[in-house]
C-alpha cells in the first residue's frame, strides 16, 4: 500500500443532532418535509499527500475539527390521482455549510489532493471543506495586472483560495405523469455555491481548442479589465497593450 498510517491515529468522533417536520395536507395532495441538522466532528480522519521520499505517497492521520450545518427539504404536489392517471411534481432543496474549525497545530493548511504545481483540494481553518487552492492573476483594485511589455497577465507565485469544492445549494425538480402502468418522468437539478478546477484548460487555450480562443477571433487583444504600472509607478488602465504572439493566460 502507498498509504502510511499515523502511529498516534485516534478514533474520529462525530456528534450531531437534527430536527424536522413532515406533513401532508388536502387529502395527501401536498406532501412536504423539512429537516435542519448540525454535525460536529473532532479528530477528523483523512488522507493527505506526503513526500514520496518516505516510501509512501499518502498519510492517514487525524487532521482536526469540522462543523457541518444544513437544511434538507422536499415538496410533492399531486393534483391528479385517479385510477388511470397520476400527475405529480416534486421538488427538493438542500443547503450544506461544511466548515473547517481547526487542523493540525503548526499548519495553516493541509493538502488533501494536489497537482504538481500545488493546485488542489485543501483543508483550511475558517474555509469550506474542502477548499480549492491554485494560482490566480495578480490583481490591483479588482483589475488584473499585466506585463506592460507583453500584455500578458501576471500570475501569483503563491497559492490562493479559489472556492469551495462542494455544492452548497442543490435544487431539484421532478415532474411525473403516470397512465395506468406507463410512467413518464424527468429530473432537473441545479447545483451552486461551488467551483471546479480543470488543469486541461491551459492546454486547450494553447492549442486553440478552448472556447476562449475564439472570443477575439484568434487575434491579439487587450486583456479585459487589466492594468499596469508605468515607468513612474503610476497605475494605468490598459486600453492599448495587446497580448504577445502565441501567448496564453
Amino acid at each position: 500500500s502507498n498509504v502510511l498510517i499515523s502511529s498516534d491515529l485516534k478514533p474520529e468522533i462525530t456528534k450531531s443532532w437534527e430536527a424536522g417536520l413532515d406533513f401532508r395536507i388536502i387529502h395527501n395532495i401536498i406532501d412536504a418535509s423539512v429537516t435542519y441538522y448540525d454535525e460536529h466532528t473532532t479528530n477528523q480522519t483523512l488522507t493527505t499527500s506526503i513526500s514520496k521520499t518516505t516510501g509512501f505517497s499518502e498519510l492517514l492521520t487525524n487532521a482536526g475539527e469540522t462543523e457541518t450545518k444544513g437544511i434538507e427539504s422536499s415538496l410533492k404536489v399531486t393534483p391528479v390521482n385517479t385510477k388511470s392517471w397520476i400527475i405529480s411534481v416534486g421538488a427538493t432543496y438542500a443547503y450544506n455549510d461544511n466548515k473547517v474549525i481547526s487542523i493540525t497545530p503548526g499548519l495553516d493548511k493541509l493538502s488533501l489532493s494536489a497537482y504538481g504545481d500545488g493546485t488542489g483540494a485543501y483543508a483550511i481553518p475558517g474555509f469550506q471543506f474542502p477548499e480549492i487552492m491554485g494560482r490566480d492573476y495578480v490583481r490591483h483594485d479588482g483589475k488584473v495586472v499585466i506585463n506592460p511589455t507583453t500584455g500578458m497577465p501576471l500570475v501569483n507565485s503563491t497559492l490562493v483560495p479559489l472556492g469551495n469544492a462542494n455544492a452548497k445549494h442543490i435544487l431539484s425538480l421532478t415532474p411525473s405523469i403516470t397512465y395506468k402502468s406507463l410512467t413518464l418522468a424527468a429530473v432537473f437539478e441545479y447545483r451552486g455555491g461551488f467551483v471546479r478546477y480543470n488543469s486541461i484548460g491551459f492546454d486547450m487555450d494553447w492549442s486553440g481548442m478552448g472556447i476562449r480562443t475564439v472570443e477575439y477571433n484568434r487575434q491579439r487583444f487587450v486583456f479585459p479589465n487589466s492594468t499596469y504600472q508605468d515607468a513612474g509607478g503610476k497605475w494605468v488602465d490598459n486600453t492599448n497593450i495587446l497580448i504577445s504572439e502565441n501567448g496564453n493566460g
